[in-house]
Parts: C-alpha cells; structure tokens; sequence
C-alpha cells in the first residue's frame, strides 16, 4: 500500500507533478499519431491539471475524454462535469468537440448509464483508458461510487446509474472500467479529506465501506496527496 501513495507538500506541487506525467504519456502516443485516451472526473480535484493543460498551449489534438462521472442533469447547467471540463479546459485549450465522449446526463440516469455503457464498450474495449484522473472525496468516494453503493459489486458493466450521492442521480464508471486502464492517478488533497486518507491506509477498512481503496487495490492505481504529513 505504501508504495502506491506519494505525497507532496501542497495542492500547486501536485498538480505541477501530474502535469508532467500527464504530458509524457500524452506525447508517447501522439509521437506515432495514436489516440490519447482519459477518464476526467469531475469536482475540483483535477482542475490543477486543466489549468496547466491550457497554459502550456499545448496541442492536444490526439486527446479523448471521456467522463469518469456525470450527474443526471442538462449540460449546460451548473451540476454538470461537462460544462466544468468545457469552461476550464475544453474551450481554452481548444479542444475539438469530436474528441469529447460526454455522458449524455439529460436523458436520465438510467438511459444515460446504459447509452454510455455501450459506448465504452465500443471504444475501449478491450484495451482500457490509458489513464484516469479522478479525485477522492471525503467518504472516500471516487467517481460516483460512494461507500456501500451497489455499484461496487457489479462486475459486469462499465458504466452504471448510481442514486447515493446528494442532489441528483449520476452516471459512473464502474470498478471494471478503473480496472481496465493502464493507469490510475487519484488525487487526494485538503485537509477534510485526511479521514479519507486514513481509511485507505488501515488494513481493517472494508473497501465497501471506502470506494478509494477498492480502486487502489486493484493494482495499477496510485493515490496523489497533500495530506501525509
């Protein structure tokens, strides 16, 4: 377990390190023309990267996206991770529409999740996302996978309805799809996320109980924090 958290002294630093990581792997694919594919969540946790992505003045032309999660909802409203990802990174970095796979949250969870399934499916199957960025929440919740969630038994699918979150149903990847990809960095920074952080690290937390986990034990997860000290 040790070996797959590294921490950092703040929230800038991370993010300077991901950046980084995330460029390397990005350029390895689109020095052969190939397609760069990542899971985003939603939620602040990844917006250090965004913000770098788009001061670099990179071109990202062989980036997909796809969403890690996605609330029930319009995209053009406020809950939506889609119009997080498009106002912070999409549109200023440039980012051509086609190269984004958006959870269609409008139509409802249920039709939404079972759309995007198959669109996984198709997409990724059966070689995975080449990398993940989701954070932590304070549960422990990643993506929408909160603790005792139902979500976290199935193995089948790829993309799931999830009701346990606050305000509106959601769409989430599933512990498949995270299992899937060649790599997973989670982000875990803040000082009321430190509970999150100590279930992950105690040996006698139930991964049921804390979604974090579960994906970390699945091998090819690292967790990014601010909070080790």
């Amino acid at each position: 377990m040790v070996g797959k958290i590294r921490g950092f002294k703040d929230y800038d630093s991370l993010s300077d390190w991901l950046y980084e990581e995330f460029r390397k792997r990005y350029n390895q694919r689109a020095r052969f023309q190939r397609p760069f594919k990542v899971g985003f969540s939603g939620g602040t946790s990844p917006v250090g990267l965004w913000d770098r992505m788009v001061w670099s003045g990179a071109d990202w032309q062989y980036l997909e996206i796809f969403f890690v999660d996605e609330r029930a909802v319009k995209p053009d409203e406020e809950l939506s991770n889609f119009k997080l990802l498009k106002d912070r990174l999409i549109e200023p970095a440039g980012i051509n529409l086609s190269q984004i796979h958006r959870i269609r949250g409008e139509l409802g969870a249920e039709p939404a999740s079972r759309q995007y399934n198959e669109l996984l499916k198709r997409l990724i199957i059966p070689s995975g996302l080449d990398l993940i960025v989701a954070g932590i929440g304070e549960d422990g919740h990643v993506a929408s996978i909160f603790p005792l969630s139902p979500v976290i038994k199935d193995r089948e699918n790829l993309a799931l309805a999830s009701y346990d979150g606050p305000l509106v149903p959601r769409i989430t990847f599933t512990l498949k799809t995270f299992r899937l990809a060649r790599e997973v960095f989670l982000i875990l920074a803040g000082k009321k996320k430190r509970d999150a952080l100590k279930k992950i690290l105690d040996e006698r937390t139930d991964t049921a109980q804390c979604p974090a986990k579960a994906v970390l034990e699945l091998g090819n997860s690292i967790v990014l924090t601010t909070e080790l000290s």
